[in-house]
């Protein structure tokens, strides 16, 4: 969010998925004794622009996202398309009468419903499922608006989900400008400049998020400019937050039958930033230890846990995104396999196959890259298979800035 003292400051931007931002470039201005903001598509305010009190709204959920249409045309996000896009998952011949495959992977499937987009606004694009093949429409107004900090991350849809901005200096002319990052200055830097930076004729300045914000309007830059032949400067501060991926919420586990033998556990979890606003259309991704295991488990269990591969997936409109540990043999388990593995049992079985440590990362599709937001132990069973000790977000990381879900 972003907020000039006495002065709106609008940003649009449009660009395309897989480059960086063309945004059309907002402008700072001479003081006015009062703001408002300023309609924009869909019906809705300009949640960028300053109040009349010039700082950005506190108290309300940040709604929108950027504010022009995006050309993404129709686009298929998350489907496999190299090795570092595969499901998550293993998958390993235990003998000549079956197959057993272990595998965690991160898969949307019977989300919730998706919030509804504003009135009139038409999709940018659509999502694919990688399960079910359907496509799911892209609404920009479900994104929170501002600027992101990914932790050297790089979202698929970038344009979404900007890490920097130019803001136009143009409306103030020519003359010697000198501007410095005055509060916050490890969350955001002056491209160029670091926490400052000053010149001549300057017509534009931009924004690089460093780090994400501990609460609202927790950066301020400081804009200082004389026109040729002026006397004295004028001075003006640009307010802004950085917003960032910060915790999961856990929405619980079911526990299903595959095939005759074997069963799938299916995680949801949905994701949120360090203000509480939930985060649609984002990457995420896992990486995991190695798995240790039970006294007694045979070769089978544990060949198939070290062919496991790691995998991502983006939210969806609800920002939910599903987590499957699955064991599946293609026959009856042989004798040498123990424990046999089975469907789900009620109430659930309590034989303890392994367990190995899991995290999961927003922003990026590379395993480990982006904001780790979560950590837990994921435990296999002979019937299904849980997550324990989950913790969002983890001990190493900041407590959120804002209301949990």
């Amino acid at each position: 969010m972003f907020a000039l003292k006495a002065r709106k400051v609008q940003t649009n931007a449009a660009s395309r998925v897989g480059k960086k931002q063309t945004s059309a470039v907002p402008k700072v201005g001479s003081a006015l004794a009062r703001s408002t903001a300023v309609p924009q598509p869909y019906g809705r305010a300009d949640t960028l622009l300053a109040n009349g009190d010039g700082r950005a709204r506190t108290e309300a959920p940040r709604q929108g996202g950027p504010r022009t249409s995006w050309d993404f045309g129709s686009i298929a996000v998350g489907a496999p398309m190299s090795p570092a896009n595969v499901p998550s998952g293993s998958e390993r011949v235990a003998d000549d009468l079956a197959r057993l495959r272990v595998r965690s992977e991160p898969e949307p499937t019977k989300l919730p419903a998706a919030p509804q987009p504003q009135k009139g606004e038409k999709p940018l694009g659509t999502l694919k499922d990688k399960v079910t093949g359907a496509d799911e429409p892209i609404f920009a107004s479900f994104v929170p608006a501002g600027l992101w900090w990914f932790n050297g991350g790089s979202p698929t849809l970038a344009a979404l989900y900007p890490s920097s901005i130019a803001i136009s200096l143009a409306s103030l002319g020519k003359g010697d400008f000198a501007l410095k990052v005055t509060a916050g200055s490890d969350k955001a830097a002056l491209a160029g400049g670091g926490a400052a930076l000053t010149g001549k004729d300057l017509d534009k300045f931009t924004i690089q998020t460093i780090g994400p914000s501990k609460k609202h309007n927790d950066v301020t830059i400081e804009i200082k400019h004389r026109a040729p032949g002026a006397k004295s400067e004028t001075s003006r501060d640009l307010i802004l937050e950085v917003s960032a991926p910060d915790h999961l919420k856990l929405l619980g586990t079911d526990h299903k039958p595959a095939g005759k033998f074997g069963y799938l556990s299916l995680t949801s979890m949905q994701v949120y930033d360090n203000f509480g606003d939930a985060m649609p259309y984002i990457d995420v991704n896992e990486d995991f230890g190695t798995a240790t295991f039970e006294a007694g488990v045979s070769s089978e269990w544990k060949d198939a846990f070290a062919a496991r591969t790691k995998g991502n997936s983006v939210t969806r409109g609800n920002a939910v995104f599903q987590d499957q540990y699955r064991v599946d043999p293609s026959a009856a388990p042989p004798a040498s396999m123990t424990p046999a593995s089975s469907n789900p049992k009620s109430p659930l079985g309590k034989t303890k196959v392994g367990a190995f440590p899991h995290d999961w990362y927003v922003g990026s599709d590379t395993t480990g890259k982006g904001v780790l937001v979560s950590h837990h132990t994921g435990v296999f069973y002979t019937d299904h298979a849980e997550y324990t000790g989950f913790t969002s977000p983890p001990a190493a990381a900041k407590a959120p800035a804002g209301k949990k879900p």
